[in-house]
C-alpha cells in the first residue's frame, strides 16, 4: 500500500513537471526546452525540440501506466493470496474430514472390542456374585439345620430345627 502510494506520488510529480515542460516548450515553438520558467536546453533546430517534447510526454505516460500496473498487480497478488488461503483451508478441512472418515470405522471396532471385554467382565462378576449368594444361602440353610437339645430333657435327643423357627444352640 505504501509503495503504491509512493509510486503514484512520484508519477504525479513527474507528470506535472513534464506537462509544464511541454506547455512552456510549445510556447517557444520547441526552440527551447523550458521547465518552470527556466530554459533547460536549447536544441539545434525545432525538430530536435519536438522529439524531446514527445519523449518527455511518452515518459510521463509510461510512468502513469507503470504506477497503475503496479497498484493493480499488488491488488491482484493480494486477491490471489486470499484465494489460495481459502483453498488451503478448504483442502485442510477436506483432509481432516477424510481422516475422520477413516478413523471412525477403526474407532468403532475398538469401541466394540471394549464393549465386548466389559460385557465379559460384567458376566464374570455377575457369575461370582451368584456363586457368593448361593454359598451364603447354603450357609444360612446349614445354620437353620443346626442340632439343638430341648430344655428340661435329660436324655440326649437330637432335634433338627424347622425352617420357620429361629435356630438356637445350647
Amino acid at each position: 500500500m505504501f509503495f503504491s502510494s509512493l509510486l503514484f506520488a512520484l508519477a504525479i510529480t513527474w507528470v506535472t513537471a513534464v506537462a509544464d515542460a511541454v506547455v512552456e516548450s510549445a510556447r517557444t515553438a520547441a526552440t527551447q526546452i523550458v521547465l518552470f520558467g527556466r530554459v533547460l536546453y536549447t536544441p539545434v533546430d525545432s525538430r530536435q525540440g519536438v522529439w524531446i517534447v514527445c519523449a518527455l510526454s511518452a515518459s510521463a505516460s509510461l510512468v502513469v501506466v507503470t504506477a497503475a500496473a503496479s497498484a493493480r498487480g499488488r491488488r491482484l497478488k493480494r486477491r490471489v493470496a486470499e484465494e489460495l488461503g481459502r483453498i488451503e483451508q478448504s483442502k485442510m478441512r477436506e483432509i481432516g474430514d477424510a481422516a475422520l472418515a477413516q478413523l471412525l470405522p477403526n474407532r468403532i471396532a475398538e469401541l466394540q472390542t471394549s464393549v465386548d471385554t466389559l460385557t465379559t467382565q460384567r458376566d464374570q462378576v455377575l457369575a461370582e456374585l451368584r456363586e457368593a449368594r448361593t454359598r451364603q444361602n447354603q450357609k444360612a440353610d446349614a445354620l437353620n439345620a443346626v442340632v439343638r437339645v430341648p430344655e428340661g430333657s435329660e436324655a440326649p435327643t437330637v432335634v433338627l430345627a424347622e425352617a420357620d423357627e429361629p435356630s438356637r444352640t445350647a
